[in-house]
């Protein structure tokens, strides 16, 4: 609902009478399950037991009406479970807004598992559910947040207790970072006196992967499991107070790029800018992965620090090897600088010859450059498609003829796939740069293969869509 609708409703219910309100309230109620309990939700008199048992039957009732008989998950069902979870998990940061603390954080730890459940033992290779699970990692991380201090130390335990058989379940192994971060979320709740039992659980859960037979060694690195352990009894010592011995525990173990980072982000927080940037600076930058990390630690720290000589040759070094979110930081670094107008030409230059065909253009696209883009795009059609937007107006002749010749004539199967693919291609064409150009390729392909039905039926049905895309925009206010 747009803001727009938002003001019609709140005065259209404001001229209302409580009889009409209440009668109104009673039959959508009716109509709706879910609005019944958010009215008793909202009014301080929610039956959690009855919306929960709601909630799990009807998470099972649509994986059994979409999944076929041999279990087998297609993409519809995994974007309709995977939407009712994630309504789901609004619905419980609801209640954790609306004072309902316990019942709320038990219904994330739900949402996580039954993520966790389908990911690992239905669709392991999915990310689908691996966003989900992420998502709902960070809703347990604010609402304990936001109830660290609301909740008694009897809720408190009930909570950590129930977090520890989730951390324990086996459908994280081999997702160990995954599994520390449920602990990590709720460090907050966690009193001294569960310390204990909070690390003992952690190196049982060790014990229990390595007599699995679950190798993580990578490098010098720890397994994943041992390294998130150190992290997190570090983030323990920290909460508790015990800052130094938590700043030793990692400095023990630096070897590990896990744990060099999280020394990096203690150093942050302690603002010992030159420490952090020593610790990016020693550690592995043979992995592509962990370079990729120590390089946008130190521009931050760079950045931070107003360390410009430094800052502009990291960024630099970043940019001309393909890294093009240092562009922008770059340019405003000389904008800042007064460099911009005498540097741009030669480092327009250093793109052209040192960047990918697809990075020069995008640097090209951002300078507007279009002429130049042009002529990148004359010898590599295949980005015609991404900047047809961006050129046709200055040059419709050309990007016309090479969107035509390159999408298509060039797609030229003769099947239904290869049909749907040029419609659409049609279809963006109009939406884009110019619709009329693009019911006159219709006509001429309409004419050139005069006896593929199929092909015939697909042009038919695109022309329509074009035709409404002309007169949506003879009705829109130029």
């Amino acid at each position: 609902m747009d803001k727009k609708q938002q003001t019609a409703l709140t005065q259209f219910v404001s001229q209302l009478s409580k009889k009409q309100l209440q009668d109104f309230a009673v039959s959508a109620a009716q109509i709706t399950p879910s609005l019944y309990y958010e009215l008793t939700a909202q009014s301080g008199k929610l039956d959690f037991k009855a919306e929960f048992n709601d909630i799990k039957q009807t998470i099972k009732t649509t994986i059994k009406k979409h999944v076929n008989d041999e279990g087998l998950w297609s993409n519809s069902t995994v974007i309709v479970v995977n939407e009712l979870l994630l309504a789901d998990l609004q619905r419980f940061t609801r209640r954790g807004q609306q004072g309902y603390y316990a019942y709320a954080f038990h219904g994330i730890l739900f949402v996580l598992l039954n993520a966790g459940k389908i990911q690992s033992t239905i669709l392991p290779f999915d990310d689908t559910f691996k966003t989900t699970i992420n998502t709902a990692l960070k809703k347990l991380t604010a609402l304990v947040q936001q109830i660290k201090d609301q909740v008694n130390a009897s809720t408190k335990q009930n909570m950590i207790q129930e977090t520890l058989k989730i951390f324990n379940r086996k459908i994280w192994d081999g997702k160990e970072k995954t599994r520390y971060k449920i602990i990590s979320s709720i460090i907050p709740l966690i009193p001294e006196s569960m310390l204990t039992i909070v690390t003992q659980t952690m190196t049982n859960s060790i014990a229990r992967i390595s007599d699995g037979g679950y190798d993580g060694y990578i490098g010098n690195d720890l397994p994943d499991a041992q390294a998130m352990e150190i992290i997190i009894k570090a983030r323990l010592k920290h909460h508790f107070g015990r800052i130094d011995q938590a700043r030793a525990l990692l400095d023990k173990n630096l070897d590990d790029s896990n744990v060099r980072l999280e020394r990096v982000k203690f150093a942050l927080n302690d603002k010992d800018y030159q420490l952090a940037a020593k610790l990016c600076q020693e550690g592995d930058w043979r992995n592509m992965s962990w370079k990729d990390i120590w390089q946008k630690q130190l521009i931050q720290i760079y950045s931070t620090t107003h360390q410009d000589q430094d800052l502009e040759k990291i960024l630099r070094r970043r940019l001309l090897t393909n890294n093009t979110d240092a562009y922008q930081p770059l340019k405003q670094l000389y904008i800042r600088q007064n460099k911009w107008q005498r540097i741009r030409s030669d480092l327009l230059k250093d793109c052209q010859q040192q960047l990918t065909t697809e990075n020069n253009a995008f640097v090209l696209n951002i300078e507007h450059e279009y002429a130049k883009l042009l002529a990148v795009i004359a010898d590599t059609s295949y980005l015609i498609y991404q900047y047809t937007p961006v050129l046709y107006q200055q040059f419709p002749e050309e990007i016309s003829q090479s969107y035509y010749d390159y999408l298509i004539i060039n797609d030229h199967y003769a099947n239904k796939a290869a049909y749907k693919r040029v419609g659409d291609k049609l279809i963006y064409f109009a939406k884009v740069a110019n619709p009329h150009q693009a019911l006159t390729w219709i006509s001429w392909l309409q004419k050139k293969y005069p006896y593929r039905s199929a092909m015939q039926e697909q042009l038919m049905s695109t022309r329509d869509n074009i035709q409404e895309i002309i007169e949506e925009a003879k009705q829109t206010p130029s």
